[in-house]
This record gives structure tokens, sequence and C-alpha cells, in this order.
């Protein structure tokens, strides 16, 4: 009997290719409901003669067209470059640079106080020699 469960790596990256797979699907069946929304436009202009003054149909189609290229880009172009990977890089760069301000904020704390500290042990030392002098 072999072990069919996932490590958390595994199903992470079932995860993103099933995330994939639905983008891919809902593109294909947009495509070809643009497809059809073409010859409903076509024969709605053309053929019943609603609006066949103007060739209306021609911007509707470019509209829709532009609609699914830009669902295409999505998909295609912007998803893997600025995809759940890029946002997990940038927060960790993020994190990282306001940890490195931290720390120097921290050192310049401990450093400021380090002088007060020193500061307050001459007045001290000053003050007791004052004291012993007139003692």
């Amino acid at each position: 009997m072999t072990n069919t469960q996932l490590t958390p790596e595994q199903y992470e990256l079932f995860k993103n290719a099933e995330r994939r797979l639905k983008q891919k699907r809902l593109l294909y069946l947009h495509f070809f409901a643009m497809l059809l929304g073409f010859v409903f436009f076509f024969v709605a202009n053309k053929v019943l003669d609603y609006g066949v003054t103007y060739d209306w149909y021609l911007w509707a189609s470019l509209l829709w067209l532009f609609l699914w290229c830009w669902h295409a880009m999505d998909v295609f172009i912007f998803h893997p470059f600025l995809g759940k990977a890029w946002r997990e890089k940038q927060r960790e760069q993020l994190v990282a640079a306001q940890q490195k301000k931290l720390i120097k904020m921290e050192a310049a704390v401990e450093r400021d106080f380090a002088q007060q500290k020193e500061q307050a042990q001459k007045e001290l030392a000053a003050e007791q020699a004052t004291q012993n002098t007139l003692s």
C-alpha cells in the first residue's frame, strides 16, 4: 500500500495548477462566447435590420475583442509576472527593509542611551568630587 497524502509543497503546487487551469478554461469559454456574440451582433444589425443605418456591430465586436485581449493578457502576461510569487517576494523585500530600519533605529537609541548614561556618570562623578572637596 502506498502513501497517497500530499506534502504541503505538493498541495500548494496542485492548488496553483488548478487555479491556472481554471483561468485558462474561463479564457477559452470567454473566447467562444465572444465569437457567438460577434455572430449575434452581425445577425441583429444586418439580417434583422436592427439599427441598419449604422454598422454598430463592428464597434460592439471591437469593444468585446478589446475586453477579451485584456483578459488574455491578464491570464498569460500579468498573472505570471505579478501573481502570488511576485507579491510574496515584494512583501519579503518590504519586511526586510522595515527590519533593517528598525535595527538602525535600535542602534541609534542604544547609542544615545549610552551617551546619556556616560554623561550622567560624569555629572555624578563631578558632584561627588565637589562634595568631597567641600567636606
